[in-house]
């Protein structure tokens, strides 16, 4: 009767399963020839290592985690440079294959251009095609401010020019050259830069010595139309020429005398 409960009980655990590999009872301190089967997880039927699952789960969560936090920081960055600025006219020079790709969402430098497959410049919205014009634009606003005009900008620096002026149609504007007239007919008029208007003796021919008809003197030049006549020169006796201005010519002046 013992021996039989002892072999329901090895067959009720082989049922759970227990390893039986033997239907024989063995008595206490008996060897049944078999070693001993390692002790297995009952949860998943597998021998126990003794390794601790509940550590191993807590090790993939901290890889899991680790992985969402480089995800998470990969998204900070993409966010970053979704809200950094971008420069206008920075698709300048890159590959396009229409004015699309180009656009750089800017508004106060016009649209860009798409030109053998790369991206150019386009026309600014303000402003005048001329150096000395000028003109705000607001990009918030998207409006052009009103139109400044600088005349230094086309000033040449000569005075006899006339002063420049800026035209906000026609750019820069030549000025009205001085005028230089004092009514005398006995002064040469002219400018010059930078005192402007010159009024002096008049001396058609340049030689320094001011017209007889305009002065009195020891240094009127009797021929102002001829630079070889005139005080300084000497007399010459046989072109019947007053060369020296002193009214005597050739044979009747002193300085032919023989």
């Amino acid at each position: 009767m013992l021996a039989s409960r002892r072999v329901s009980a090895l067959c009720l655990a082989c049922a759970w399963g227990a390893a039986c590999a033997s239907s024989a009872v063995v008595g206490p301190g008996e060897d049944d020839g078999h070693d001993a089967a390692p002790p297995t997880d009952a949860r998943v039927g597998r021998p126990d290592t003794g390794v601790d699952d509940a550590g191993a789960d807590d090790a993939g969560a901290e890889d899991a985690g680790a992985d969402a936090g480089a995800r998470d920081a990969g998204d900070e960055d993409a966010e970053v440079d979704a809200d950094t600025p971008r420069l206008c006219g920075f698709t300048l020079g890159e590959r396009c294959r229409d004015p699309r790709d180009c656009d750089d969402g800017c508004w106060c430098n016009g649209a860009e251009v798409c030109r053998n497959a790369r991206c150019i410049e386009g026309t600014p919205v303000c402003g005048a095609p001329f150096d000395c014009v000028s003109q705000e634009c607001d990009e918030a606003t998207r409006t052009c401010g009103a139109l400044v005009l600088d005349d230094s900008v086309c000033d040449d620096g000569d005075v006899c020019t006339g002063a420049e002026v800026c035209d906000r149609r026609l750019g820069c504007v030549e000025g009205t050259p001085l005028r230089c007239d004092d009514g005398d007919g006995c002064t040469t008029d002219r400018c010059e830069d930078p005192v402007g208007c010159v009024f002096a003796p008049r001396d058609l021919d340049g030689d320094g010595f001011v017209d007889s008809r305009c002065t009195d003197g020891p240094d009127a030049d009797c021929r102002d139309d001829r630079a070889d006549i005139n005080p300084d020169q000497p007399e010459i006796c046989d072109n019947f020429e007053d060369d020296d201005c002193d009214g005597r010519a050739d044979v009747f002046d002193p300085d032919c005398a023989p």
